[in-house]
């Protein structure tokens, strides 16, 4: 929790210590309303997903769900210039999830008939704006030899490190003549540099106007093929 407060505090939306108060979220100032509330629906959904297997996780979700809900009320107080979070949530409810624009416009049409000719988008409730509505803790065993994403991509990653792994694996590369991401993009730049097109079209392109090239040629790489040609042009200039 305490951790919580200090990241909150870090993104300033938060102040004070012993009782933390909720500040405005300012970032979201020139958004809309079901913009804004989808951004903050994400957070907490990746939160409630982070805390999955602690103890504290309704606590804790239900505290940053608070913070979230209170900062976006005073920053919609300060945009539809409705004074106080009372008065926002009297209009847009505790989830704010009714349209607060046509609290400050008389002559607005209804959103309701606005969402079904489809010239607003539907604004989503901010999650979990109850206690009950945050998953529990999910006790459910591990599956026996389990391991994080998170660190089997560390492993992996040691892995590469070892000089004999990384000589073995390109010795792989090599005997199963496997091509390199980097030496497909230097094959299709110098396909795009040299002929304006790729290397196979080119390669197509070549074998359709009966180039003398044989075709047991067009299986070489791009660039000597382009150095055929070149040496051809060379020869007829000087003729």
């Amino acid at each position: 929790m305490q951790r919580c407060i200090r990241q909150f505090r870090k993104l300033e939306l938060l102040k004070g210590d012993k009782d933390p108060e909720p500040l405005p979220c300012t970032p979201m100032l020139y958004s809309g309303q079901a913009h804004t509330n989808a951004q903050m629906n994400k957070f907490l959904e990746t939160m409630a997903d982070w805390y999955r297997y602690a103890d504290n996780r309704k606590k804790v979700v239900g505290f940053c769900a608070y913070v979230i809900r209170s900062s976006l009320a005073k920053l919609y107080a300060a945009r539809y210039r409705l004074k106080s979070r009372a008065k926002v949530y009297k209009v847009a409810s505790r989830d704010l999830s009714q349209p607060l624009n046509e609290a400050t416009r008389n002559d607005a049409p209804e959103y309701s008939d606005l969402l079904r000719m489809g010239l607003v988008d539907a604004i989503d409730g901010v999650r979990f704006s109850h206690m009950s509505l945050i998953p529990s803790c999910d006790y459910t065993p591990f599956p026996r030899n389990w391991i994080p994403h998170h660190e089997m991509v560390l492993q992996e990653y040691i892995k590469l490190q070892d000089p004999k792994f990384f000589y073995q694996l390109y010795k792989s590369v090599k005997r199963l003549d496997l091509n390199p991401p980097q030496e497909d993009i230097s094959k299709t730049v110098w396909g795009y540099k040299v002929r304006g097109v790729r290397g196979s079209k080119s390669l197509e392109n070549i074998k359709q106007t009966g180039s003398p090239v044989e075709e047991s040629n067009c299986h070489v790489e791009q660039h000597q093929v382009f150095d055929v040609f070149n040496e051809a042009d060379e020869v007829t200039f000087e003729k």
